[in-house]
């Protein structure tokens, strides 16, 4: 099965000389607040900032000028249609005719799996 988690891809478009403002500033995540976080400029037209989507950011306001961006979100999950060989009953169709996988329902037998695993690295080390 195939692993992921959300990004969040951001590619300056603009000259950044052509516009004052616009940083982006990443923020204490220990708090439930924003902090005066790092402040990040775009330096560069084509410079890109990849981050997880987890870490709270801002995009502070563009006070003159225009700034163009493009930012996507990648989306890192299984496979539903991979999970479905393997554990059917944690995959569902929806009424939008997608897949969805019950991810609450995987932990347990994630757990487990571990376990086993580790026991059978315990017995093989033991053997060698």
């Amino acid at each position: 099965m195939r692993w992921g988690g959300t990004r969040f891809p951001t590619v300056q478009l603009s000259d950044p000389t052509s516009y004052t403002g616009g940083e982006f500033v990443f923020h204490d995540l220990e708090k439930s607040f924003p902090s005066d976080g790092d402040k990040v400029k775009m330096k560069n037209r084509g410079t890109a900032i990849m981050f997880p989507s987890f870490i709270f950011h801002s995009v502070e306001p563009v006070l003159t000028g225009i700034r163009y961006g493009l930012t996507a979100v990648s989306r890192i999950g299984l496979i539903a249609q991979e999970v479905q060989e393997i554990v059917p009953e944690v995959v569902t169709l929806g009424e939008d005719g997608y897949l969805t996988i019950a991810y609450p329902r995987l932990t347990a037998l994630l757990v487990e799996a571990i376990k086993e695993l580790s026991e059978e690295i315990k017995e093989l080390r033991i053997s060698n």
